[in-house]
């Protein structure tokens, strides 16, 4: 579950920790409450998602930047293409 970003990875590493907390107290506790135990993975889901979105929203404002200051040149290219010039 590796994006590459070391907080979101952390994130992620966190999540998959609160799921395996919950489906141990669970078979150890069968009375234990569910909302009590689905509380914390919400908030850390909820505060993992405005993150990730916000580093999108970053990427794509500088992709947006990049664009309008290359003109008709720019084009996406992936990491092994060099850049090529589209004429309209």
């Amino acid at each position: 579950m590796a994006v590459g970003d070391e907080e979101l990875d952390a994130e992620h590493h966190c999540m998959l920790a609160l799921i395996n907390h919950i489906c141990l107290t669970c078979e150890a506790k069968p009375e234990a409450s569910v909302l009590t135990l689905l509380r914390e993975p919400q908030l850390t889901t909820k505060k993992h998602l405005e993150r990730a979105e916000a580093l999108l929203q970053e990427i794509a404002s500088g992709m947006v930047k990049i664009a309008k200051g290359c003109g008709k040149s720019w084009r996406p290219r992936s990491s092994t293409t060099a850049p090529s010039t589209v004429r309209g």
